[in-house]
Order: structure tokens, then sequence, then C-alpha cells
């Protein structure tokens, strides 16, 4: 595991020499593998490996406007204020979607998982693609 440090500094290196390899030879490190991976990451404007650019805080106030249909009902006296009332179940559905909306409003337009086409992630890219489709024709109904 290397650190931010070590990792801006490689990078750093590379960008100046323009050989990965003359940048493993000059440092010691990284594997060649990783080197790409950091010039990769940076190069997509990536700061972390999950995709995210932005950090989203959580933390008091962030789930305020969270819809109340997805809540979950535990007291009497949330069940009287109708938390989870117009909840819909996706596995009930045909196509195993609603349009019921879940995230608040400020987060409702963020990716926070930008899959590749490598490996499975094929496979999820392209199901979120197809979800994407289905909500572009069901959600205005």
């Amino acid at each position: 595991m290397y650190t931010k440090e070590q990792e801006a500094y490689a990078l750093a290196e590379y960008e100046r020499t323009g050989s990965v390899i003359e940048t493993i030879r000059r440092l010691g490190y990284p594997s060649k593998a990783t080197l790409y991976r950091w010039y990769e990451r940076k190069r997509a404007g990536l700061e972390n490996q999950h995709g995210c650019v932005r950090q989203y805080p959580i933390g008091a106030g962030h789930y305020s406007n969270t819809p109340e249909h997805p809540r979950n009902a535990p007291t009497k006296l949330m069940k009287d204020l109708h938390y989870g009332a117009h909840y819909q179940y996706a596995h009930d559905t045909k196509d195993k979607l609603t349009s019921m909306k879940t995230m608040p409003p400020e987060l409702a337009e963020q990716q926070f998982y930008k899959p590749t086409t490598q490996g499975r992630e094929g496979r999820f890219k392209a199901r979120m693609e197809q979800i994407k489709e289905w909500h572009q024709e069901h959600d205005n109904q």
C-alpha cells in the first residue's frame, strides 16, 4: 500500500519522464500495473477507487429531505403518520423496477457508481443503462 504522497510523486515523475519503466527505475516503486491504474484514475478525474469525485457529507440534517414512503414504520406514531404507506416493492412488479423516488432531491441525479466495461462490470453497466431507459419511459406516466 502506498501513501497519497508516494502516489502523487510517482505520477509527477511519470508525467515528467513520460516513461513507466524510467519512473519505476528511478523510484523503485510502484509496479507497472499500479502506476497505470493511478494514471488512468488521475486522467479520468477520479479521486477514489469508487469513481466519486465529489464527497457527499453524511450527518445531521442530510436525511431530512428523504421521502417518507421508504421509511420504516416500527412505532404506532410512525404508522399514524403514514410512514411507508406508499412504498412500492419492486419484486412485486413485472419489470422488478418501480418509479418510486427514494433519494433526497439534492442527490437524486447523482451517479455514485460508474462501472467500466471490464470483467463483470460490463454486465452492471448494461443493466444500469437498461434501468435508466426504463425510468425514462415510465417515470412520467
